[in-house]
């Protein structure tokens, strides 16, 4: 799959799993929700070989910010119970649309 639709199709996922718009996962917002939606998004783009560095040109943000979210994810995934539930979803919905 080409990475940019690779990377539309995640963020549809996440959407769908966290029911939050993709503008507002892009987005800035410090809602905790919408973070760990951004997290999630970063992480699984990651785990399917996208470098950090195409990430931040995707997602329209620094590069430092994609590697933060990349060394951050488990101990935040640690500690927020519904961070791990979407992300347990998301990879479930993928492994049935992209086989």
């Amino acid at each position: 799959m080409h990475k940019t639709k690779l990377f539309a199709h995640i963020l549809d996922l996440v959407s769908q799993a966290t029911d939050i718009r993709p503008d507002v996962i892009l987005s800035c917002s410090k809602c905790e929700d919408a973070v760990d939606a951004r997290y999630i998004l970063v992480y699984l783009l990651s785990q399917q070989g996208l470098y950090s560095s195409h990430i931040s040109q995707l997602m329209g943000c620094s590069h430092r910010n994609i590697n933060k979210m990349l060394s951050q994810f488990h101990s935040r995934a640690k500690g927020r119970r519904l961070l791990r539930i979407n992300l347990e979803a998301v990879k479930n919905a993928m492994g049935t649309t992209m086989e």
